[in-house]
């Protein structure tokens, strides 16, 4: 399967749920798209059901619905939030990798193969020569430039914290934790984080903010 999440749970049931046609599958790609059609801990009940196998999110974009009017909104920290909390909240239901589907589109939005126009994490001024990051891009970055390949995702445990203060931790390869915050809040929330092994410290999360924290 290489699709929306909200189809996993017929297409396991048609193609899991025959040996034959089981035999052939490694593991599965999921789409963001009509998420809100889909329960929050689809992919965790997939993966109880059927651990041997990986779970990969394939695609994601903004911008493209005939509903968003405007396809490109340069330095939207909203887009940005909105790709870290997916981030985020895949990577603790047992997403294994993360994939966006647009890495660099000109100011346009554009081209793509489906000849759609869409927002992306770069967007590119051909005429000057010169390109912008978005806050997509950061967002994207906050788990692919300090969560390498063979990390392990471990939990983080908390009490009275808000829910729009997200959070995933991992275990990297070096041994190094790498805590990644989301904080869409519009005020500063202090965290105290709590390792038995290294000790209790006071964090200030700042406000509409992306913080990420490594230690070892």
């Amino acid at each position: 399967m290489d699709d929306n999440k909200v189809l996993l749970p017929l297409w396991s049931r048609k193609v899991l749920g025959k040996k034959n046609s089981a035999s052939y599958v490694d593991g599965v790609g999921t789409h963001w798209y009509f998420d809100f059609l889909a329960t929050k801990d689809a992919l965790s009940r997939f993966h109880y059901k059927h651990p041997e196998y990986f779970i990969l999110q394939t695609e994601a974009c903004l911008g493209f619905t005939p509903w968003e009017l405007e396809k490109v909104i340069l330095g939207s920290w909203e887009r940005g939030e909105t790709y870290l909390e997916a981030i985020i909240n895949d990577m603790k239901n047992w997403v294994g990798g993360w994939i966006d589907w647009n890495l660099a589109l000109d100011l346009d939005g554009g081209p793509n193969w489906a000849g759609w126009r869409a927002d992306a994490a770069i967007l590119v001024n051909s005429d000057k020569d010169e390109f912008w990051k978005q806050p997509i891009y950061y967002g994207i970055s906050h788990v692919s430039k300090f969560v390498p390949p063979g990390s392990v995702r471990v939990e983080l445990t908390g009490t009275y914290l808000p829910e729009d203060l997200l959070s995933v931790a991992f275990i990297r390869p070096d041994n190094a934790t790498v805590i990644v915050f989301l904080n869409k809040l519009s005020y500063s929330i202090k965290v105290p984080l709590e390792d038995e092994q290294r000790g209790t410290v006071l964090l200030e999360i700042p406000p509409r903010s992306m913080q990420t924290i490594i230690y070892w």
